[in-house]
């Protein structure tokens, strides 16, 4: 018992350990009443997090895609030949006789629905995936999900604002009337 009184009193005491430590850090109590030392503020968590997750999408891009440039590009075109199909075959189908606005209907419909589908569906084998990963300190599980979400929202939202804008372009569907709520209900889709 002497042993550990001894060893407890050769332990440097808070003063000189928060002299030790850069100026960056800073010292945090605990609920518990022991103070634990943290060496990197909550504007460098997150600094590290987005590098991670940046990271991890190019990491995702180029297992998924491969390394030339046309590979990415499937990231955009997938949707958008999905939707020009579905749209094929309702005017097909239905032609003008039905009162909702096929084209608008579709795009809006099908690439909100293609965002949630393959959003989810590669999240499903995600952390399988890349379990080799998670022995790095900064990698956490949220972070493999956040990585995949985002590629497959950026490549739904290109894909959303390309066939919109080519629509509107050879007249078969009109600007939207308040972009605010187009943003907003988009955003809340993802």
């Amino acid at each position: 018992a002497q042993e550990c009184e001894v060893k407890r009193n050769r332990s440097p005491s808070r003063e000189q350990r928060m002299e030790q430590l850069p100026s960056s850090s800073k010292c945090v109590l605990t609920e518990a009443g022991t103070d634990m030392l943290a060496t990197a503020p909550l504007a460098s968590s997150f600094a590290i997090q987005k590098r991670v997750i940046k990271a991890l999408i190019l990491r995702e891009m180029i297992t998924r895609y491969g390394r030339n440039n046309l590979g990415f590009l499937w990231l955009f075109v997938e949707p958008m030949l999905f939707t020009l199909l579905i749209l094929g075959i309702w005017t097909a189908m239905r032609g003008d006789s039905s009162q909702v606005p096929l084209v608008e209907f579709t795009l809006t419909g099908y690439s909100s629905l293609l965002m949630w589908r393959n959003a989810t569906s590669r999240c499903t084998k995600a952390i399988e995936s890349n379990l080799a990963l998670m022995y790095h300190r900064h990698v956490k599980a949220i972070d493999i999900f956040a990585a995949r979400i985002i590629i497959e929202v950026l490549g739904a939202s290109v894909s959303f604002l390309v066939l919109g804008g080519l629509f509107y372009l050879i007249g078969w569907m009109e600007l939207p009337r308040d972009y605010f709520t187009l943003t907003t209900g988009w955003f809340l889709l993802a």
